[in-house]
């Protein structure tokens, strides 16, 4: 978008649940905002408003990967995601930004918008949130359409999501509290474990080599109806490659689906590997060590790097307490080891 105010022309557009993600330019991957006169100085006004939208991915050879300003024009943004690494002055954002977050919203799939179908508006459209994404709740409810671009109610949880998709709970059919692997030579297993299901007919397997393109390899039946917890396995024994990005595809008796997180498994090595899961996590996490430590120190950091706490594991595993801290991504890092871990904590 190009909001040009020069020659005391008018540039003010207000961008609500939208979203802007992996547009490329020279200056200004997203959007420029200009209020340059055609020969010189400045003039009118060019001020784009931006609300419950996202600025995610997007690339600038030149300045301003998110956005760029030019001859004192503005860019005023509050309850929206926004990537600000590389927006250095005067390509800020106006205001005090009142509700903004600077951690990514978790995309079910950025690199594929319309989902593997290539049709849009379908249950596998890459630009919906995923379960836990810290882009759900966080918007502001002022001035809004009755429905998203799917004509579903555009707030279902009393707070609007930000983006073009609201989360829609009730689609789910299950409810997955645990999804993670271990490497074991030259199998990887994977287990995973559900509170409830309603309707849930079929867990598909999904295998990648980058995280983008995955490839069904694999399905489990699931439970139909259940109000107790149920327990899952998969075990991938061909594995040319010594690593993989795994998730789960549920399907309902309708034909509707969703998605797990994803994760990631490496062939074991000498090395130290862990595991946490549940990842997205609401109160605690567990993690698994692959090889046993003795009273080895991490440190728990935000997304920014900052210090949050210090945390000391004794044996093949342990658990981090995230009760009271806020939503948002959480770096787990031993230095000694090697180890950087994300850790997603949802909104209760």
């Amino acid at each position: 978008m190009y909001c040009w105010g020069g020659g005391n022309g008018n540039a003010n557009p207000v961008v609500l649940n939208s979203v802007f993600v992996n547009n490329a330019s020279v200056d200004g991957g997203a959007i420029v905002s200009d209020r340059s006169n055609f020969v010189s100085g400045n003039s009118g006004t060019a001020n784009p408003t931006i609300r419950n939208s996202i600025f995610w991915g997007n690339t600038a050879s030149g300045t301003g990967p998110q956005f760029f300003l030019l001859g004192a024009a503005s860019f005023t943004a509050t309850y929206a995601a926004i990537d600000i690494t590389n927006q250095n002055p005067p390509h800020t954002i106006t205001g005090p930004g009142t509700g903004n977050i600077n951690t990514a919203p978790t995309f079910l799939n950025i690199a594929d918008a319309d989902g593997a179908d290539n049709c849009w508006l379908t249950s596998d459209d890459g630009l919906q949130l995923q379960f836990g994404s810290v882009g759900i709740d966080v918007g502001n409810n002022a001035g809004l359409p009755v429905f998203d671009i799917r004509n579903y109610n555009r707030i279902s949880n009393a707070v609007v999501d930000i983006g073009v998709y609201e989360f829609n709970s009730t689609v789910l059919p299950f409810r997955l509290v645990e999804f993670a692997g271990r490497a074991n030579g030259k199998t990887n297993m994977l287990f995973w474990k559900t509170a409830s299901e309603n309707n849930n007919y079929l867990f598909e397997v999904e295998r990648s080599r980058d995280a983008i393109k995955f490839e069904k390899i694999g399905e489990v039946s699931g439970a139909g109806n259940s109000g107790s917890i149920r327990q899952y396995q998969f075990i991938d024994d061909k594995l040319p490659a010594n690593e993989y990005y795994y998730r789960l595809r549920q399907i309902d008796d309708n034909g509707r689906s969703t998605f797990s997180s994803i994760i990631l498994l490496r062939s074991k090595t000498d090395n130290q590997e862990i595991i946490v899961f549940p990842n997205p996590a609401v109160n605690s996490v567990t993690v698994l060590f692959q090889h046993l430590v003795v009273n080895k120190e991490f440190l728990l950091l935000n997304s920014n790097g900052q210090f949050i706490s210090k945390l000391f594991f004794n044996g093949m595993s342990g658990n981090i307490d995230l009760t009271g801290k806020a939503a948002g991504v959480y770096l787990l890092t031993n230095k000694e080891l090697g180890i950087i871990v994300r850790i997603y904590k949802a909104q209760q």
